[in-house]
């Protein structure tokens, strides 16, 4: 039996985005950023504990509408079973990404797994071409890469 892959299609943020999608988003980014008014907070984590819940589709957008307001953002796709946000982005699947940059002794790699989209804003480190050879690079304790777009 075959396993039907279903991909399901990236709706953002944008002058063609329905006015209420938008000002969802710009909600979302008011209360982020109250909250960090209170705090030190420079990381946001989107995460769930079911498939397909929309984890890529609210970091895409999180991190366009965070831009928009004029932050620096880097999203890092660290979704190893399945990269949607280069899919999402289309981001060629043989692009370095972070797993080539934990794993790898050449740190400069870092400046090159940066894929900058100057029209969103945001920059992407996505995670890499084949990350089932990297599954165990999360278990390293030398991971302290500093991400400065």
């Amino acid at each position: 039996m075959s396993k039907k892959r279903e991909h399901h299609k990236l709706f953002m943020v944008g002058s063609d985005a329905p006015f209420q999608f938008t000002e969802a988003y710009k909600s979302l980014r008011t209360n982020l950023e109250f909250l960090a008014a209170t705090s030190d907070c420079k990381t946001i984590l989107i995460t769930s504990s079911v498939p397909g819940e929309g984890k890529s589709n609210v970091a895409v957008n999180l991190a366009i509408t965070l831009a928009d307001s004029g932050k620096r953002v880097v999203l890092v796709d660290c979704d190893m079973r399945k990269s949607t946000i280069s899919r999402y982005l289309h981001i060629p699947r043989d692009h370095i990404g972070i797993t080539n940059t934990i794993t790898g002794k050449d740190r400069t790699q870092l400046a090159n797994a940066l894929v900058n989209f100057k029209d969103l804003g945001i920059v992407v480190l996505p995670v890499a071409p084949s990350p089932r050879t990297h599954r165990n690079c999360w278990q390293r304790r030398r991971w302290k890469i500093p991400l400065r777009p």
